[in-house]
């Protein structure tokens, strides 16, 4: 996975961390929940790609599992982390067998991204040795419901939305690659789209890329920025951040050329 950078997740990030270094009889299920754009992914990447973690477990395993899922390909996903041999004609009980027990023989950390429901973390964790002591699994998902059927012992993590100086700060390092370096007669406008993207990291990362394209002219730029400005309050507003992150898109879209756009459909 790559390694991105974050802002406003530290705290979060720490803590997960010490979670996971802890010592437990059995495996252990950790969850990250929120909704879609606020950093899950992200968030659970810097987790796996941590030193320590790196040092603490044998074996790292990261699986993608998405609202469309197939019981076969998580255990192939698993299973092509121990051997390169071609698994595919085997059947899901066999493979589901050969994962518990290739995990039986290491200690390990099992990220499951983007887990939807519980029926999907039900055909993840029928695979996994559950008895044994201190490995752990991962996961994030935008339903409280798939964390408690997880753990129910266990509060989930819940991401929060970016604060104004965070979104601000965000939003920089999209544009720019860090802090200080946006033109001071730019900054007015900046920091209106940076608030304006309602405290949504992926909004701010679209809306970034976008920005960085239309770098110009200073009129030019000005221009152009101010007009992304207006379609940010229309695609982003705060107050409906429960869809920001398919405006955000929409607004990645609609930037894109005409001739690109069927790609997308």
């Amino acid at each position: 996975m790559v390694d991105k950078q974050i802002v406003g997740f530290e705290d979060v990030i720490d803590e997960l961390i010490r979670d996971l270094k802890m010592e437990s009889s059995e495996v252990e299920v950790i969850s990250i929940v929120g909704m879609p754009g606020l950093g899950k992914t992200t968030v659970a990447s810097k987790i796996y790609n941590d030193r320590t973690i790196n040092f603490e477990f044998t074996k790292r395993i990261w699986i993608n599992v998405s609202e469309v899922w197939n019981r076969k390909d998580i255990y192939l996903s698993i299973l092509k982390e121990f051997t390169s041999d071609d698994m595919s004609s085997e059947s899901e009980i066999y493979l589901a067998e050969k994962v518990t027990e290739k995990l039986n023989q290491v200690k390990f950390l099992l990220v499951a991204d983007d887990v939807w429901t519980v029926s999907a973390w039900e055909d993840v964790k029928v695979s996994l040795p559950m008895n044994k002591g201190s490995c752990k699994v991962l996961i994030t998902s935008r339903d409280d419901q798939v964390a408690y059927s997880a753990n129910p012992r266990r509060e989930p993590h819940r991401l929060r939305f970016l604060d104004d100086e965070e979104s601000w700060k965000l939003l920089q390092m999209e544009v720019y690659g860090g802090e200080g370096k946006w033109p001071k007669e730019w900054e007015g406008i900046g920091k209106k789209i940076a608030k304006d993207c309602g405290g949504l990291p992926l909004a701010l990362v679209v809306v970034g890329g976008i920005l960085l394209s239309e770098i110009s002219t200073p009129d030019a730029t000005i221009n152009a920025w101010k007009k992304l400005s207006e379609s940010v309050v229309e695609y982003t507003m705060a107050h409906d951040k429960e869809r920001s992150m398919e405006k955000a898109i929409a607004l990645s879209y609609e930037k894109l050329p005409y001739h690109l756009r069927d790609c997308f459909l």
